[in-house]
């Protein structure tokens, strides 16, 4: 039995840097959604509240903890879930990181205790989250989006283990996680008082579960992986709690799949030399948003390197790290 990690990290902006039109067309990424349509007339999926009104106080969620996870007696673990989910967005850390993350992930990930109606119900619950005040910066309204994006990653993660997500469910979990990496603004790490907001790798994390699926085909894994280079490349600022290493290991699940592209790939990591020597090339001088993001870049290929370096052979470990070093090298 896997021990629970309660805190982090998980055993899981307003102006572009550059037009977008030139991300394209230097970058070649593109994350156009291949999900199914839900089918004519049918009727909307369950969901939870958006919010529950707390039945419950402090000491009962740490006494849940302090007994190792055990589900107080007579207690529902739906109705005590979906309470949990309305303290995804609170700034307590304990509220937060221990009990709205920490519970669910010891009763999802670890005790499997959780039914598939109910698994439902949550994941739509919180990939609503994803959208509340999305685009909103130097607020707190990005913790319920980014920790839900958290506790969505321990469904994905679950569905690899005992698969009970049908491949339209599947879809629409992908379609959300991606529209949620490029919307999110607010990519803060960790905040005093407040403490850990993460959208950039609570989200990679969420990725990563899912480019490990057998239902992701060919073409969802190249969406993930565009959709990697182009959040890295429209950041603002050098990011420095972790993010590259955890969008690394999101690429790493593609990597490791069976129907991995090599030249895809080799692409995917040229055009973050291609952004670093273009900051360079700069006659006016260095443009700060535009050295954070092939800043940002070259930290994710490090990072990716030494994965790679680390990692048990596998296909297409060799080709992948020569592409990366290749990169490195004219960074």
């Amino acid at each position: 039995m896997r021990a629970v990690t309660v805190h982090h990290p998980p055993p899981v902006r307003a102006v572009v840097v550059l037009p977008a039109a030139l991300l394209l067309s230097v970058a070649g990424w593109s994350v156009a959604s291949t999900a199914a349509p839900p089918a004519a007339g049918a009727a909307p999926p369950a969901a939870g509240p958006a919010t529950t009104a707390p039945a419950h106080d402090r000491a009962y969620w740490k006494a849940i903890v302090d007994q190792d996870f055990k589900v107080p007696e007579g207690a529902s673990v739906r109705e005590l879930l979906l309470e949990l989910s309305g303290d995804l967005g609170s700034p307590d850390t304990e509220l937060r990181d221990t009990f709205a993350y920490g519970i669910p992930a010891a009763w999802i990930d670890r005790d499997r205790r959780v039914d598939d109606a109910t698994l439902r119900v949550l994941m739509e619950l919180w990939m609503r989250n994803l959208t509340v005040g999305i685009g909103e910066t130097g607020n707190e309204s990005v913790l319920l989006r980014s920790f839900s994006a958290l506790d969505l990653s321990l469904i994905a993660a679950l569905d690899n283990q005992a698969p009970f997500l049908t491949p339209d469910e599947f879809g629409r979990l992908l379609d959300a996680a991606l529209d949620y990496l490029a919307r999110e603004r607010d990519v803060r790490g960790y905040v005093p008082g407040t403490g850990w907001h993460h959208s950039v790798a609570h989200t990679a994390d969420l990725l990563k579960f899912l480019g490990r699926s057998s239902k992701i085909d060919a073409a969802g894994a190249q969406r993930v992986q565009a959709a990697i280079g182009l959040k890295t490349g429209a950041a603002t600022t050098v990011w420095i709690w972790g993010e590259d290493d955890r969008l690394a290991a999101a690429v790493m699940s593609l990597l490791r799949r069976p129907d991995v592209d090599a030249v895809s790939f080799a692409a995917f990591a040229d055009r973050f030399a291609v952004a670093w020597q273009q900051v360079w090339e700069n006659e006016g001088g260095i443009d700060p948003g535009r050295y954070a993001a092939a800043r940002n870049g070259r930290n994710l290929l490090a990072a990716l390197e030494v994965r790679l370096a680390l990692a048990d052979p596998f296909p297409a470990r060799d080709p992948a790290r020569a592409a990366v070093l290749a990169a490195l090298k004219r960074m």
